[in-house]
């Protein structure tokens, strides 16, 4: 019986390339014995954000991201090991259906330089790897249970120059896909929302207090 990342990944590769040199994990990380914990890292950042994201005084589920996506920036605060962070959610028209990008920070998560497999131009830049979407997947059984019944396929793309690490989510039938985006970012620090509160943007400088 196939697992739940098989059938999610089933085709995934098919859906945007015809590609058969994906690279694995093991090869970005052939020599890090801390492979699990390090990986296991951006599946407990997406886990955090949809139990802790808040937007306005209200939590978004992920059927609520899909439903209630717009195509512009929202900033939503979350909870990733008890520190503070913002994420961004936005929607882009795209050829087929809509994409709603969910940018995440990576929470230190450590990217290895070394080459591996061909490289492929997206988002109007090089270093782009694609990476096999079945095997990269085990490592985010949380991401791949809250997935399943939104997306049937996926495509995994890892750049070390950008520091980035991006899963594209590809929609079932009449719904939206979803790009997920892990990239460098920093706590939500209190005392700078406090800073922006004391601003009168119609003065142009802020009031301190």
């Amino acid at each position: 019986m196939a697992t739940q990342t098989e059938t999610l990944m089933a085709g995934a590769v098919a859906e945007e390339y015809d590609r058969h040199d994906d690279a694995s994990m093991e090869v970005i990380f052939q020599d890090d014995r801390n492979l699990t914990s390090k990986v296991s890292l951006l599946d407990s950042v997406v886990s955090g954000f949809f139990d802790s994201n808040m937007h306005r005084g209200k939590r978004y589920s992920l059927d609520d991201l899909l439903t209630h996506s717009t195509y512009y920036p929202r900033y939503f605060g979350y909870q990733h090991l008890s520190i503070p962070y913002l994420g961004t959610v936005f929607t882009v028209a795209g050829k087929d259906y809509d994409w709603v990008n969910l940018e995440l920070a990576n929470n230190g998560f450590e990217y290895h330089n070394c080459s591996f497999g061909v490289e492929i131009s997206r988002h109007n830049g090089t270093n782009w790897t694609s990476l096999n979407p079945t095997q990269a997947l085990e490592w985010f059984p949380g991401l791949v249970a809250a997935s399943k019944p939104h997306f049937k396929s996926a495509c995994v793309f890892y750049n070390y120059s950008q520091q980035r690490l991006d899963i594209k989510l590809y929609p079932k039938k009449g719904s939206k896909a979803m790009l997920i985006t892990f990239e460098r970012g920093y706590p939500d620090r209190q005392t700078d929302r406090q800073t922006d509160r004391n601003c009168l943007p119609e003065l142009g400088h802020c009031l301190w207090q």
